[in-house]
């Protein structure tokens, strides 16, 4: 059972050679070369949630179609179960320990990666992307290749609501069309992103937005979208010949294994993801595969279907010899990773590794599930099977062992605080753990993990990210109450001392915000946001000094950070110290032009310097983006009465 490599050589073997004779399009009746590419990405998908997958309630007639013309994968398993490190490995057909990626917000896909869109725009395709989150904005690198890449606006600096860092499937589907239509007569390669199913979970029928039947409604949503999207592509008779692969990214936990959302944990909840492939003329309809894949493979795979050379390094293989019948299983084993709760919490990172029935959980300690027989996951069989445990742990090391070397990041600047504030409105914690010795620095060389079991502390996990909910909707009593809780088990968890801190200063307790911002600080000292964050609250209590050294040290972290610049800027006005506060001014508002509050702060100083011509631009962009405020109005008045004496 567990001597697979031999297997997978020569099924590689058999697709290189169909690749290399150019036997596709004769043996299957297709054109490969000819081919468009739509890949549709659904972002926090159970595919237990599709009515294709056997889900009797749900409403998903479009993906079910998909699934009905073309062939779907019973056993697809996602690399990462957080949105940036799956896409990254969807794209480049590499594992996250391998393309650098390991968090949202934090990694970046570095140049060097090659990405489907590279391949497909050197072969002269023209390549496009329609994204709806900002999770996948260009700056984390997923554009390159692209000759479109059309994502989240950017909100004006200061804004937090998760409405200014996603769009909604129906915008996204517009988009979409208008990329496709405008790229109907070429070759193309186009990428939708739907993000819908993430939470909260809003439905008109089900006003609850942590409710499974809210999740479910959102699923259906996007499905709408969905079928929109290919009915856009029937109706310019491109269906025929284009590709369409629809993969998730990850799952969602919805309280099964005290999991509320994703990200921490590694059960199929948010391991395994619909893969639904229609290509006309080569993979036949209605063709189900139960053998093990991965999203690792989908690059590979779309690359072959659609005539195009393979990668050079890839994690992944082709699935074209089970899309076709001449092989039903590839005996793949699938590998996926979080390092969420060391970031987080400084407990361990958790690995898996899934070989037919088995999956293999390693972190602190290490559990063994029999899927075939415990689908859900419940009974640990580790000292039942410790031969199968101790197999599997021996594949796991050496599959990072054998892996090639890690691409090296490029050299690119951290999240701004308002930056990191945008992911964090979509629930994600945007933590930087930049430990040396942190366990998602590479693969092998931190194997062994470091810290507590994140399974022992789920229920602590829970009640946090009930926390951060109570955040985001204002309740900050609950919210602190709930933090502290969390702290009695998990004392130095920086992210949690962190949103304490945030909790305290929300209620006006001053006093223990600053006491417990130093304590989070202690424990990551690179944390600009955590650092910014105190630093306004500081400013905002007129402790001048005290907000200039914490707004420095952001600087020093991040030079473009526009809220220490502004901090800066505002503290050293207060203090008369006008040259330098005009210094950081100028910096904010040209790293954000259309925030209010740095514009006026500028335009006062410009007064107080006797600049009134600089001074009154800055408030009539005040008035333009504000036409109500009054103190900017009284402002520029001030200053062109200046002016005219």
């Amino acid at each position: 059972m567990w001597a697979v490599g031999a297997g997978i050589v020569v099924v590689a073997a058999a697709a290189w050679i169909v690749y290399r004779t150019g036997s596709l399009p004769h043996l299957f009746g297709g054109s490969g070369g000819r081919l468009n590419v739509l890949l549709i990405t659904v972002d926090t998908t159970r595919a237990d949630h599709l009515g294709c997958y056997g889900r009797p309630a749900a409403e998903t007639p479009n993906m079910d179609r998909l699934a009905q013309e073309g062939a779907l994968f019973r056993r697809c398993s996602t690399s990462a179960v957080m949105t940036l490190p799956s896409h990254c490995t969807i794209m480049t057909g590499l594992y996250p320990f391998v393309h650098g990626v390991r968090r949202n917000g934090v990694d970046q896909l570095p140049a060097a990666a090659t990405t489907l869109a590279e391949v497909f725009k050197t072969a002269g395709f023209a390549t496009a992307a329609a994204v709806a989150s900002y999770v996948v904005d260009p700056r984390f690198g997923l554009a390159q290749g692209f000759d479109a890449y059309h994502g989240v606006p950017k909100p004006r600096a200061g804004s937090v609501s998760a409405t200014d860092a996603e769009r909604k499937g129906d915008v996204v589907c517009n988009d979409a069309l208008e990329l496709l239509r405008e790229r109907a007569r070429q070759r193309f390669f186009l990428w939708v992103h739907f993000y819908d199913p993430h939470y909260p979970y809003e439905s008109p029928r089900h006003p609850d937005v942590q409710s499974a039947a809210a999740y479910a409604d959102e699923v259906a949503f996007m499905d709408v979208q969905i079928g929109r999207l290919l009915d856009g592509l029937r109706k310019l008779g491109l269906e025929r010949n284009t590709l369409v692969l629809l993969v998730g990214d990850h799952g969602e936990g919805l309280d099964e294994h005290l999991e509320y959302q994703h990200g921490y944990f590694t059960y199929e909840t948010c391991e395994q993801v619909p893969l639904l492939v229609r290509c006309p003329g080569v993979v036949p309809a209605g063709r189900q595969i139960d053998a093990v894949v991965r999203t690792v493979d989908v690059a590979p795979t779309i690359l072959e279907l659609a005539g195009q050379p393979p990668l050079r390094e890839t994690s992944g293989v082709s699935l074209m010899p089970l899309l076709t019948g001449r092989a039903t299983d590839l005996q793949l084993r699938a590998y996926v990773e979080t390092p969420e709760a060391y970031a987080l919490f400084r407990l361990s990172t958790i690995r898996a590794l899934t070989a037919d029935r088995w999956k293999y959980i390693w972190s602190a300690s290490s559990q063994l599930f029999d899927l075939a027989s415990d689908p859900g996951e419940l009974r640990d069989a580790v000292a039942e099977h410790p031969d199968v445990a101790a197999a599997l742990h021996e594949q796991l090391r050496t599959l990072l062992q054998e892996a090639p070397p890690r691409i090296p990041a490029d050299k690119a600047a951290a999240l701004t605080s308002d930056e990191t504030a945008r992911l964090e409105s979509l629930g994600y914690a945007g933590m930087v753990a930049d430990d040396p010795d942190a366990p998602d620095a590479s693969g092998l060389d931190t194997f062994e993990p470091q810290g507590r079991d994140p399974h022992a502390f789920a229920e602590v996990i829970r009640v946090y990210e009930h926390a951060r909910d109570a955040i985001g909707r204002g309740r900050f009593a609950q919210a602190a109450s709930e933090l502290r809780s969390v702290l009695v088990a998990l004392p130095d968890a920086p992210a949690v001392l962190r949103d304490l801190a945030h909790t305290l200063r929300q209620q006006g307790k001053l006093d223990e915000a600053s006491r417990t911002y130093e304590r989070a600080l202690a424990v990551m000292p690179s944390d600009s946001r955590t650092r910014a964050d105190y630093a306004f609250m500081l400013m905002d209590n007129q402790q001048w000094e005290q907000a200039i050294a914490q707004a420095d040290r952001a600087l020093r972290l991040n030079p473009n950070d526009f809220s220490a610049h502004l901090i800066l800027g505002v503290a050293y006005s207060k203090l008369e110290r006008l040259d330098e506060a005009r210094v950081h001014l100028e910096v904010a508002t040209r790293l954000e032009p259309q925030t209010t509050r740095a514009l006026y702060a500028l335009g006062t100083v410009y007064f107080q310097q006797e600049r009134f011509a600089q001074a009154a631009a800055c408030f009539r962009k005040v008035l333009a983006l504000e036409p109500g405020s009054k103190p900017a109005r009284a402002a520029l008045q001030a200053a062109e009465y200046e002016l005219s004496r």
